[in-house]
């Protein structure tokens, strides 16, 4: 049987982490980032440091944003 040992709260930093980093290689600022993702920088902050649950959609937008495909948030798990 398999067994989750990950909590939400922890995929979200790993995702998290994971938008910050693509973010800042890019030289990005969170305002920056939120501008081309159609979010408030606000928002952008919330997500990298986990604090707010990251739908769908907002993957994807913050995709288009970094000029990445979805996989590059799942890159080494």
């Amino acid at each position: 049987m398999y067994e989750d040992t990950m909590s939400r709260r922890d995929v979200r930093r790993l995702l998290g982490g994971c938008v910050k980093e693509l973010r800042e290689e890019r030289g990005l600022s969170r305002a920056e980032l939120g501008r081309r993702s159609g979010m408030s920088d606000m928002e952008v902050g919330f997500i990298e440091n986990g604090a707010k649950p990251i739908r769908c959609e907002d993957l994807v937008c913050l995709a288009r944003g970094l000029g990445v495909s979805l996989l590059a948030f799942f890159e080494g798990w």
